[in-house]
């Protein structure tokens, strides 16, 4: 807009020292308000360019991690797994052996009851036949 308006004044021959002065002045100030515009936009891309760059860097890192980041899970599933196996196998063992001892109490429970239960029995089946 300034532009338009200096052009304007610039067309009409500025006689007078004072006008001519502050023209000058303007036209100084907007050459710096259009250098340092300049060099805010050149700032601004380079630092778009170098947020693009890190970006860039990054979103490749995390590329190159993904298949290490995926075989780190799939270990710790597969670490997972193993543990519960193993769990599972002494809960079984610790299981089997509480039954085999179990089994082995009443084995020498139903030994000492034999002989007062089946021996009176055969007693007298072999008197009988004997008879």
């Amino acid at each position: 807009m300034l532009r338009g308006g200096l052009a304007v004044a610039r067309k009409q021959k500025v006689e007078r020292p004072k006008e001519a002065s502050l023209l000058a002045q303007v036209e100084e100030k907007e050459r710096l308000l259009e250098g340092m515009l300049n060099e805010a936009r050149e700032r601004s891309k380079s630092e778009v360019q170098a947020a693009k760059e890190e970006a860039s860097r990054y979103v490749e890192e995390v590329k190159r991690g993904l298949p290490e980041m995926a075989d780190h899970r799939r270990q710790s599933g597969l670490k997972a797994i193993e543990e519960e196996i193993q769990r599972i196998k002494q809960e079984g063992q610790i299981r089997l052996q509480v039954l085999i001892q179990e089994a082995e109490k009443r084995f020498e429970e139903a030994k000492k009851r034999a002989p007062k239960v089946y021996l009176p029995e055969l007693v007298l089946e072999r008197s009988e036949g004997i008879k």
